[in-house]
């Protein structure tokens, strides 16, 4: 199915409202420019619950206060959004990609997605984000790529060249938990005094993951503040607050460059000699559990980062003649 250029108050493409329409699903279709004052493409509202396969959605806009140009999934009892592109939605007085008020994202990419509150998403409750790519979306205020509230758990994804014009150009961290991702090629602030090029943490932790090579006008380039809690990870320079955590490069298979929207990306899987293989703090969920890249993520100890080292394992080499 194709919605195009719909128009709507609510929902430009799709709306389900009242507690008594549960379970819908939305699958493999397609979305573009359509308009509505929240949920530019898709929305889910008042005790709704939907699911969302294999869609994609681009170029909608919102223009309501705190609406979402792509999906805005408010006050519903659960939303899976999963194997989604959302790509080049637009909120013009709130997010642009996916506001998630209690539900789960997942394998999904979420690119170049312009909003004034955040860029790519903001997810709420007790949520889970996990195996998706955040990439060059740009937001007016505080996060550029992902917005991680108290009781989100952020897993198994990259995080890479977001800006935002305040805070947190990769990631706002407000009381979630951050684990196993790679944040790096993030932008933050274009004037004084604005901070976390990475990561700008109000609460929560940040558990085995890379967070290098961001920029920040000011200071606190790849998280902020100084004394944000950081367990099992690679960045620069060493927290104040957790344990385990290493200051070496991590060891890419390909190095990018730049910061924000002019971020060229590089391989982020890691090389043999990476110091982040094997460095990580393993967790009941990585059981059966699989990397951003599609690996066992428990092959002896955890990785750092959003790919297990996936080389050829060292042995011994015959040759027969």
């Amino acid at each position: 199915c194709l919605f195009v250029a719909n128009n709507a108050s609510e929902g430009g493409g799709v709306f389900t409202y009242n507690s008594s329409v549960t379970g819908a699903v939305v699958r493999n279709c397609t979305f573009v420019t359509n308009t509505a004052g929240f949920g530019g493409g898709i929305e889910v509202y008042n005790g709704t619950s939907a699911s969302i396969f294999d869609c994609t959605l681009t170029r909608n806009v919102a223009s309501g206060s705190g609406g979402e140009g792509g999906i805005y999934a408010a006050f519903a009892t659960y939303t899976v959004v999963s194997n989604c592109t959302v790509t080049e939605n637009r909120g013009i007085d709130g997010g642009g990609g996916i506001y998630l008020n209690y539900g789960l994202i997942s394998g999904c990419t979420i690119a170049s997605n312009i909003g004034v509150s955040y860029g790519g998403y903001d997810v709420k409750s007790a949520s889970t984000v996990e195996c998706c790519i955040v990439s060059y979306n740009k937001c007016g205020a505080y996060s550029g790529g992902a917005m991680v509230r108290g009781g989100v758990t952020m897993r198994n994804s990259l995080i890479m060249g977001n800006e935002a014009g305040v805070l947190g150009g990769g990631v706002w961290l407000y009381g979630g938990t951050v684990e196993s991702c790679t944040i790096v090629g993030n932008k933050s602030g274009n004037v004084d005094t604005y901070y976390g090029g990475g990561v700008y943490v109000d609460a929560g932790v940040l558990l085995n993951s890379i967070v290098c090579s961001n920029w920040s006008h000011t200071t606190g380039h790849n998280y902020y503040p100084t004394t944000a809690f950081l367990t099992n990870c690679g960045t620069y320079p060493m927290p104040s607050a957790g344990s385990g955590n290493i200051t070496n490069e991590p060891g890419f298979v390909a190095v990018g460059s730049g910061y924000g929207l002019s971020h060229v990306p590089g391989d982020y899987q890691l090389t043999s000699g990476s110091l982040c293989k094997n460095a990580g703090l393993d967790q009941g969920w990585m059981t059966g559990a699989f990397d951003l890249a599609g690996n066992q993520r428990l092959n002896g100890a955890v990785d750092i980062g959003a790919y297990e080292f996936a080389g050829v394992l060292g042995g011994t080499i015959f040759q027969m003649e």
